[in-house]
């Protein structure tokens, strides 16, 4: 009998299963406990496993609020988090996310958005389209949009978003975005997913100066940094 290696799990759950050696196309199997996700490949020594970093990273990852805001210096992970979120939710062949920048280049430069869901889900667990309009198909029928928004001016946002419903729309940098053109995309923040729906994520690096503080900053100690008795706290707004 030969070993289906665990390929991708958000959560350290692993599953070994086997699979008679004459069966040697890919075989999927899916477990949904506490946002697990496995995809089992048919290989012979190798095996790969993603799974989000301890503390915020995996703190982001199992949210299941409707808004979550993740802050950090640079490559301390926020980006790959992000996709790495999108591993239970795109199980449902009717949900569709867009991730936004405000820069086309970063979007599909080496280590960019494009990138990282190559390098978590691979070839057999997604499929990533570059030209026209980027996106990432999933095998169960899920979509991730991946643009970017040059005009920032709430009409052309509205205009530009006009008619479109996500499920989860994730910002990538927040500090980039005007609250004019979040509050605008913002509007699309609906779709037709059975379970995962009206969620927007965003990541960032800290910035006073800027709009976001405002909601930030209640988590934020004199020193400038994340109180730790309030990190990760949920709050309501109305």
């Amino acid at each position: 009998m030969t070993k289906l290696k665990t390929l991708i799990t958000p959560f350290n759950f692993f599953y070994i299963y086997s699979l008679h050696p004459a069966m040697n196309y890919v075989f999927t199997i899916v477990k949904i406990r506490f946002f697990n996700l496995i995809f089992a490949l048919n290989m012979a020594e190798t095996q790969k496993i993603v799974s989000p970093q301890a503390g915020f990273q995996e703190r982001f990852v199992r949210s299941n609020v409707d808004v979550v805001i993740g802050g950090g210096v640079l490559s301390c992970g926020k980006t790959s988090g992000a996709v790495l979120a999108m591993a239970e939710p795109t199980l449902d062949p009717q949900f569709r996310a867009v991730f936004l920048r405000n820069n086309l280049g970063d979007l599909k430069s080496g280590g960019g958005i494009l990138d990282e869901f190559r390098n978590i889900y691979g070839s057999k667990g997604c499929s990533v389209i570059e030209s026209g309009d980027p996106h990432v198909d999933f095998p169960s029928g899920a979509r991730v949009d991946v643009t970017h928004i040059a005009d920032q001016s709430y009409d052309k946002v509205m205009q530009r978003f006009k008619g479109r419903q996500y499920d989860c729309i994730y910002f990538d940098e927040m500090t980039g975005f005007t609250w004019e053109c979040f509050s605008a995309v913002c509007t699309r923040n609906r779709g037709k997913s059975k379970k995962w729906t009206g969620k927007i994520r965003g990541t960032t690096n800290p910035d006073r100066d800027h709009w976001l503080r405002t909601f930030l900053d209640w988590y934020i100690g004199i020193d400038g940094f994340i109180r730790e008795d309030r990190e990760g706290v949920v709050r309501y707004f109305f």
